[in-house]
């Protein structure tokens, strides 16, 4: 139930978002989501959402950044500032 919770939170922001921008971003606390990154000793980063209700998914060690957060957020496109 506590996933479940969590999925339908990421499934609603990404309805409503199709792309990963600073209004979107600032949207997840709206569904009761946040979100964190870390940086690794060896350089990678990962990212972390975690659900008010218990619950998250987190991307793995990444190269990047910017493909931790698309992975975790499960959106391919980020928008140009």
């Amino acid at each position: 139930m506590i996933q479940a919770a969590f999925s339908a939170a990421l499934a609603a922001w990404q309805q409503h978002w199709p792309a990963i921008t600073a209004e979107s971003l600032a949207a997840l606390a709206g569904h009761g989501i946040a979100i964190s990154f870390r940086q690794s000793a060896c350089g990678g980063y990962v990212a972390t959402l975690l659900h008010c209700r218990g619950g998250g998914i987190d991307s793995g060690l990444c190269p990047s950044l910017l493909e931790a957060r698309r992975l975790v957020l499960g959106h391919g496109q980020e928008e140009s500032p």
